[in-house]
């Protein structure tokens, strides 16, 4: 107790607020240890303050890209350019290249802008990054209204992609340093899966209504103008209750920054520290667990292009019309965050199966798949199970920033690898649009998320026999977990207190 108490008095002292370190707290040191009331209590102050924002921001994230699928129903796609008709006899065929070169943009600027931005919001105060990238994202959003050809929309969508980039890297982060392990995994289902599901559900609706608005803006330039107003009013949001980090919380008394910090002890992740080390960034390259995260990332998220960019066209091309298509994608917003929140609540009670979750998820979704690639169109029912059965690789994504949120320690190094997970996510957002092919009914498509999907099952366990074998290691070295080193900025390599959670 001793160790630890020096451990924790020397990390905040050392922590002063020049523009690299947090100032100290007066009066932390020999402060009575927390309650189990008092623990309760500032938990519940803390989901109070944070999820409202992260779930808000993150749902805004995905309502853009679900504007992007309802506003193919309402005349992007000939106003911009996006599609070419052509016919051969007596069948019409439709080539939705350039609406796939769109889908991908936002993925190019991405992939830029994860890396700086997410450094950004180690660098400086990360609410105020955080509010700053949400505000700039809103204007872009809005200039969607004045694009008038398919070059114009590419860049705008680049650019919406480099600023939207830096959210997700830094709400993982976020939920590491606020929460514990088994918290932590519940709380990034939350806001990744429920705000994701909750806008494929509710936006659908709101895209409707503004698309069926016949005015002096065409329908989808009436979905993205309220999409922009309320980015625009989310940003004052963002920047008025977003708290920095547990250190700096305002909405904290003393007394309970001392338990906020003393609750995620145990993690041994260490506090933030803003200067960039690179030994822990060329330690990813030497760490097999943190490779396998970003391949599991990759694979999971080559279903998006059927979510998030061909929903809408898939289904209209069952035979359904505009209102229908829009209203069949409900349940799979619903289905998403079954798939995503239960597994959590089972983590959070156990605080293991992560990677079991992962396999019997993608399992689940290989079926949606398999009958998205062999079912003839005119069995329609069965489509659209397969179409919904695919959604529980919503369910993966969230699993693997849990384990990356749990498992990774030294802030660089966590900040890093959370980047490379997200361009790892870009990336595979590019190449599945490029991979769905209207010639031959998506088919090519289909079959190289299988592929994806099968290695995801295995590499889960994999994943899992390399963490069991390091805890076990380190257990019969050095004994069990103990206190120490707790708010020191080691990685999980380094530290040998550190226990992986799988």
């Amino acid at each position: 107790m001793d160790t630890d108490k020096e451990d924790f008095s020397t990390a905040m002292s050392d922590l002063k607020d020049d523009g690299n370190k947090v100032e100290h707290a007066d009066g932390i040191d020999g402060q009575p240890a927390p309650t189990p009331e008092e623990l309760r209590a500032v938990r519940r102050k803390i989901d109070w303050r944070l999820m409202p924002i992260m779930v808000g921001t993150y749902g805004l994230q995905f309502y853009d890209k679900t504007a992007l699928n309802q506003a193919a129903l309402f005349g992007i796609l000939q106003d911009l350019d996006l599609v070419k008709v052509t016919k051969i006899g007596a069948t019409t065929v439709s080539n939705t290249e350039r609406y796939s070169y769109v889908g991908m943009a936002f993925y190019c600027g991405y992939i830029l802008g994860v890396y700086p931005i997410t450094f950004l919001a180690q660098k400086y105060r990360p609410g105020k990054v955080c509010a700053a990238i949400v505000f700039f994202w809103g204007i872009v959003e809005l200039l969607t209204i004045a694009c008038k050809d398919f070059s114009g929309y590419f860049a705008q969508r680049f650019f919406l992609g480099f600023l939207e980039s830096g959210v997700g890297p830094a709400f993982v982060i976020a939920s590491s340093q606020w929460y514990t392990q088994a918290e932590s995994a519940l709380r990034i289902g939350i806001w990744f899966t429920a705000s994701n599901g909750a806008a494929s559900m509710i936006g659908p609706i709101i895209n409707y209504g503004f698309g069926s608005i016949h005015g002096s803006l065409d329908g989808w330039q009436n979905i993205f103008l309220f999409a922009g107003l309320l980015t625009l009013f989310w940003s004052l949001v963002v920047l008025w209750l977003m708290p920095d980090d547990p250190k700096r919380a305002k909405f904290l008394t003393e007394r309970e920054r001392f338990v906020a910090l003393e609750r995620v002890r145990d993690n041994n992740s260490g506090l933030v520290d803003q200067h960039i080390k690179p030994s822990q960034i060329f330690e990813i390259v030497r760490d097999p667990a943190a490779l396998m995260l970003i391949t599991l990332m990759f694979c999971a998220c080559v279903s998006n292009s059927i979510v998030g960019l061909f929903a809408s066209i898939i289904i209209k091309n069952l035979g359904f019309n505009n209102l229908q298509s829009i209203c069949l994608q409900i349940p799979a917003g619903f289905f998403g965050i079954l798939c995503g929140v239960l597994p959590m609540l089972i983590v959070l009670k156990t605080n293991k199966w992560r990677t079991t979750v992962i396999s019997v998820l993608t399992t689940v979704s290989i079926a949606g798949t398999a009958i998205l690639y062999a079912v003839p169109r005119h069995l329609v029912g069965v489509v659209l199970l397969g179409y919904y059965l695919n959604n529980c690789y919503t369910g993966t994504p969230v699993q693997v920033l849990a384990l990356a949120a749990a498992n990774i320690a030294g802030h660089t190094k966590k900040s890093t690898l959370n980047s490379c997970i997200f361009i790892a996510f870009c990336a595979s957002s590019i190449m599945s649009p490029l991979i769905m092919n209207a010639k031959d009914n998506y088919k090519s498509g289909f079959l190289g998320i299988l592929i994806c999907q099968a290695y995801n099952i295995v590499a889960a366990q994999v994943l899992r026999y390399i963490y069991h074998v390091r805890n076990k290691s380190r257990d019969e070295k050095y004994g069990p977990q103990a206190p120490g080193h707790a708010f020191t900025d080691e990685t999980d390599l380094q530290n040998n207190n550190f226990r992986y959670a799988w």
